[in-house]
């Protein structure tokens, strides 16, 4: 039976961002609305002032509205639209790994925790049949060096999990500097927060090539472990 407790930490992260978004977001609406509207008033009293002609003021309205009704959908839409750009860099990072041989088709750490446990466990066995194990120092020599392959997978999954939990902060509780995006005097606020977004997809992806070809390669460490036999040098590379 696997464990589960890395991917329960995620799931309690998740359920917790989502309360977290639905406190969030009229907070975010209300703050950009009345940036929107003071930056409004604001360009419109130096429009009055410094222009004569109206059709120059037209345009440059139309140009404000129309940058504020798009930051607006991105604020109202942000919990589907955020994941949905998270998620492509995640769909990108399968579909790689699927075509390098990769069987992995899901970001789950305790998947990850359990496969770095039986590819230890195989490599461990693997040397147990070579024949050389009768000597104390090939038994020890086998536990440290399975000992370090779950180490190294151990990394792996605690480093998915933060990115995990980094997404689903960022989808829920930085909603809030969308709210930011109402006026060009904040607006790089709510840029850092999309900058943010999109490189939470990436890292996600990244760490789906990683692991993906991980596993791939796992596969054929039992084999040059049995061949290494007695090579320590060969047996810690």
């Amino acid at each position: 039976m696997g464990s589960t407790i890395l991917s329960d930490l995620v799931q309690q992260f998740l359920s917790a961002t989502g309360a977290w978004y639905g406190a969030l977001l009229p907070i975010a609406q209300r703050l950009f609305l009345l940036l929107a509207a003071i930056h409004l008033s604001w360009s419109a009293a130096w429009w009055v002032i410094e222009r004569d002609d109206l059709n120059p003021i037209l345009v440059q309205l139309l140009r404000r509205l129309l940058s504020i009704g798009f930051f607006w959908a991105v604020l109202i839409n942000a919990n589907v639209w955020i994941p949905a750009i998270i998620d492509g860099f995640v769909s990108a990072g399968r579909t790689a790994a699927s075509r390098a041989g990769s069987t992995i088709t899901e970001l789950n750490p305790s998947t990850v925790l359990d496969q770095g446990i039986a590819v230890a466990a195989t490599i461990y066995d693997a040397i147990d049949t070579s024949g050389w194990l009768s000597a104390l120092a090939g038994a020890l020599l086998a536990v440290v060096v399975s000992i370090l392959i779950l180490l190294a997978f151990i990394i792996i999954a605690a480093t998915l999990t933060i990115a995990l939990v980094e997404m689903y902060v960022v989808i829920g509780g930085g909603v809030l500097l969308l709210g930011f995006a109402g006026s060009p005097w904040t607006l790089p606020f709510a840029e850092r927060y999309l900058s943010l977004a999109v490189a939470t997809g990436i890292k996600l992806f990244l760490l789906f090539l990683i692991i993906g070809m991980g596993t791939a390669l796992a596969a054929s460490w039992a084999g040059l472990m049995a061949d290494a036999g007695t090579d320590v040098v060969a047996l810690f590379q």
